[in-house]
């Protein structure tokens, strides 16, 4: 890459490098990547967040054998990354990542982390610890389980966990007393916690094609809108959900042959606006 990279790293605060094949970061950034808070890596080829020269180091001194690195390729990282003090926004969604690393959580001022569409089948402990973090967005992933430790990001306000496999959410979510927006979508959820009927910021959850069969029965605090598309398990709606149409707060819900099976009285409600795709009321 040579001397055109690191001229670039000197001059810019935001390095845009979505689209080029990077599959690698550059090693550059070691040296005068110190004042970068933007880093734009979407859709290049890293399947591990090890330098070429790092890895060959590790495999030189024994510290891990060729293999290994093949089957666990992204354990690692440069321990430089971590030194990149004023990084605020790191976006690695569409590359081919299957790990993120412990390393991770240096990023002491990062508030924007996009991992979307990569290969992830867990997260770091350390990732938890982002107490800056305001955006997480780990959506079409291979996630299993979101831990409880979620409810340490205390200024976080936009979480995607789309499209992963996760059975349920923890309730330490209530605990994100920031979140404003939740995004759901195609996960196998029976249900949303509880917890988050209290945040007091939260405007839009979404949570389209799930496997839903109930809702929270506590009421939420604020409101929110709701997207509950596709959950063809879902045949009761709670009163104060309903509650919403008396207000300019719509639901949007979808459900196949929602009219044989939804258990719900309308004609005691001002207003009901359904959006029905295909079906008849």
């Amino acid at each position: 890459m040579g001397s055109s990279v690191v001229r670039k790293i000197r001059q810019a605060r935001i390095l845009h490098w979505n689209y080029v094949g990077f599959v690698e970061i550059p090693e550059e950034l070691k040296d005068e990547g110190a004042h970068v808070q933007e880093i734009y890596l979407k859709c290049n080829k890293l399947s591990q967040l090890v330098s070429r020269s790092a890895a060959e180091f590790y495999i030189y001194c024994g510290l891990i054998c060729a293999t290994s690195l093949l089957t666990q390729c992204c354990v690692l990282q440069p321990p430089w990354l971590g030194s990149l003090s004023n990084l605020t926004n790191l976006y690695l969604h569409g590359n081919e990542l299957t790990y993120l690393p412990d390393e991770i959580g240096e990023l002491g001022q990062l508030i924007w982390l996009d991992v979307d569409s990569n290969h992830l089948s867990c997260l770091p402990n350390s990732i938890w610890g982002l107490h800056q973090l305001t955006a997480l967005i780990i959506s079409n992933n291979r996630l299993s389980i979101i831990p409880p430790d979620i409810g340490r990001l205390e200024r976080l306000e936009y979480l995607d966990v789309s499209h992963n496999g996760l059975g349920e959410l923890p309730d330490e979510m209530g605990k994100c007393s920031r979140l404003r927006e939740l995004t759901t979508d195609g996960n196998p959820l029976l249900t949303l916690p509880n917890s988050i009927t209290g945040l007091p910021c939260l405007r839009v959850i979404t949570a389209m094609d799930c496997h839903l069969v109930y809702l929270p029965l506590l009421p939420f605090t604020f409101r929110p809108m709701l997207r509950l598309d596709h959950n063809a398990g879902l045949t009761y709606l709670p009163a104060h959900v309903l509650q919403y149409t008396r207000n300019i707060h719509y639901i949007r819900y979808c459900i196949t042959q929602l009219s044989a099976r939804l258990n719900i009285v309308l004609s005691r409600f001002f207003f009901v606006h359904m959006m029905l795709f295909g079906c008849v009321v």
